[in-house]
């Protein structure tokens, strides 16, 4: 975002971001559009920033703001400012995959291969929806999974649907880290739309 200037081209100084309380909850407007929720009880240690939104390469949002260390700025994301003490080889995990969701309990330590469970299909998906590509040849709906770079499911199916169940089964097995509600784990019928 740039900043503005005065009349008499000074910077402006930029306001805090709009909250709102809600019990225990705290919602901090980022723009127009989108908003991030924290803990009520992590909020003092984050209220002094002006928090904007990023877009990860992975399609996850999440909140970051730039601070100034040594002379040099750092961007530093939310969710790593509320978590601290990540030890070596572990990474922040958002549970429910979303990454504006940095409540205390939607955050938890994960490895890498269990991180990269939750990312949602890539741009370039053919189908949207994370595992599930078309075989050139065979023109089937391919179902694969990975775990730790090994492939660890491996299935092709006639339908989509079919396939949506695969992937979701397979997901069920092998990726015990995520609760039984997530989006990658739902039964088909709350993965399909309806018709």
């Amino acid at each position: 975002m740039k900043r503005q200037r005065d009349s008499d081209g000074k910077f402006i100084k930029e306001e805090f971001n709009q909250t709102r309380v809600d019990n225990d909850v705290v919602y901090i407007q980022l723009n127009s559009s989108y908003e991030t929720v924290v803990d009520l009880c992590d909020f003092n240690k984050i209220k002094s920033y002006r928090w904007n939104i990023v877009q990860k390469q992975n399609n996850k949002k999440y909140a970051f703001t730039r601070i100034r260390i040594n002379g040099k700025q750092k961007t530093i994301l939310l969710h790593r400012l509320i978590f601290k003490g990540i030890k070596e080889g572990k990474m922040i995990d958002h549970i429910d995959g979303d990454g504006l969701n940095n409540r205390r309990k939607n955050l938890r330590l994960a490895s890498n291969s269990e991180n990269q469970q939750n990312n949602l299909a890539s741009k370039n998906s053919q189908i949207g929806i994370r595992g599930i590509s078309i075989c050139k040849t065979t023109g089937l709906y391919k179902c694969q999974l990975t775990k730790m770079g090994k492939l660890i499911y491996h299935e092709r199916f006639k339908n989509l649907e079919d396939a949506q169940l695969g992937i979701s089964a397979a997901r069920q097995k092998y990726c015990t880290h995520l609760p039984q509600n997530h989006p990658y784990v739902l039964n088909i019928h709350a993965v399909l739309p309806q018709s």
